[in-house]
């Protein structure tokens, strides 16, 4: 079975650009944004909490007031038949917080199950008009569990059961009416402006949230911007050294090499002296490193890519590497972008793979293509020459220099191979 090994870029050092804050860095806003956000998820389970507990609390408040203040308020009797309604309601709300947790605030099953609810409240305050101090949390309730006309409905009710519990039932309505219009008013009134200041509050923190929001989705784009240009600087750092080195190289090693050579051409020794073939030997040798001097140059600084696009800087050495080795070799980039971010990268890779397919792979055809995936430039080289063991052969000092490129340009190579069945080399790069 083929096996495959990948080499993944370095994690930023403590040091490092991409591991060290920077100017610009929004991590202090991004905490304090995290920070808001789970302020206000606190909030909102805190005031659900004590919703679902405060109701039930006013509910044992509202009966047994009017079980002690029964012969002054209403009928003993009555209190005690009021019980039925109470505990209906009570039920009837924990089928309310299930429902809301499971279909959402006006879904048509909470609206139902509110409607009844609301009216066991009604039965309950005909009974008992003490049942008033449970119907206050219907304003709270009505935003809650409800939306649209069916909580100003729930609303407008609510002040009305209030009312009618705060009058002494329906005995004094009957007897009083303008009282009771007088009480329903006022509590509409009061009701309305916290109601108002309640959905002021529900719109800042809908406003915070989205704000909350917006800023996280652009710390992501910062950080991914940072990320981007860190790899860019690094594979724009090494470029520039890679290339100053090269001038150092032609401007030193070289020029001197060229400078003994034509020393030794100028010594005028005749044929037949024994110093002459030393010298000769001398000439040939400094030719040599003159020339192995100038391959290192060209492995620095890339001449192919000098004044042409990449892609047919690859075509061009493919179609000389093939008929140099008598290899039939196959490159396709029709699926490749018009811009290449790492072209010399992408060129050095092509060339240490087929030089790689000539020193080991006895490889009788290579299929080479680049394309793009996504925001990805996919290289891959595939022959079917002899392949090898990774697990028990030392890769040679060529991959391990293609993986240290992929890495500096921030992306990832990967080996497939076994023995008798090829070598397929990928190299992902970032665009």
């Amino acid at each position: 079975m083929p096996t495959t090994t990948r080499a993944q870029p370095d994690r930023p050092e403590p040091g490092d650009p991409a591991g060290s804050p920077v100017p610009g860095n929004p991590a202090e806003s991004a905490s304090a944004a995290r920070s808001t956000a789970a302020s206000e998820s606190r909030d909102a389970g805190l005031s659900g909490w004590i919703m679902r507990w405060l109701a039930p609390l006013l509910a044992l408040v509202s009966w047994g007031l009017g079980w002690a203040l029964s012969p002054m308020v209403t009928d003993r009797q009555l209190v005690l038949w009021a019980l039925a309604p109470m505990a209906g309601l009570l039920l009837l709300r924990a089928v309310l917080e299930r429902s809301l947790a499971v279909a959402g605030a006006g879904s048509i099953v909470v609206t139902l199950t509110y409607g009844a609810h609301l009216s066991l409240v009604a039965v309950a305050t005909a009974l008992n008009p003490l049942t008033c101090i449970y119907a206050f949390v219907g304003y709270p309730d009505s935003r809650r569990f409800l939306r649209g006309g069916a909580a100003i409905a729930a609303f407008t009710l609510t002040a009305v059961l209030c009312a009618a519990g705060q009058s002494g039932g329906i005995p004094v309505i009957v007897t009083a009416p303008v009282l009771f219009a007088a009480l329903v008013a006022v509590n509409l009134g009061v009701a309305g402006a916290m109601n108002h200041q309640q959905a002021q509050r529900d719109r800042e923190v809908a406003e915070r949230e989205r704000a909350t929001q917006e800023l996280q989705a652009s710390l992501r784009t910062n950080a991914a911007l940072q990320r981007q240009l860190v790899v860019q600087a690094r594979a724009s750092g090494a470029a520039q050294e890679r290339t100053r080195i090269a001038r150092e190289i032609h401007d030193t090693v070289a020029q001197g090499l060229i400078g003994v050579i034509r020393q030794l051409d100028a010594v005028p020794l005749d044929a037949a002296e024994p110093g002459r073939e030393r010298i000769a030997r001398a000439q040939q040798t400094a030719r040599e490193c003159l020339a192995e001097t100038r391959r290192a140059v060209r492995a620095l600084a890339p001449h192919q890519l000098e004044g042409t696009g990449v892609l047919a800087a690859i075509a061009e050495h493919v179609a000389a590497w093939a008929h140099t080795h008598r290899v039939v070799v196959t490159f396709d980039g029709d699926d490749a972008p018009e811009t290449v971010a790492h072209g010399a990268t992408l060129f050095r890779l092509v060339q240490e793979s087929l030089s790689n397919v000539a020193r080991h792979a006895r490889a009788r055809t290579v299929q080479i293509a680049v394309r793009a995936a996504g925001s990805r430039l996919v290289l891959t080289v595939q022959d079917d020459g002899r392949g090898f063991d990774p697990q028990h052969c030392r890769p040679g000092h060529g991959l391990q220099i293609m993986a240290e490129r992929v890495q500096e340009a921030g992306g990832t190579f990967g080996i497939e191979t076994a023995p008798g069945a090829g070598t397929r080399i990928e190299a992902s790069l970032p665009q």
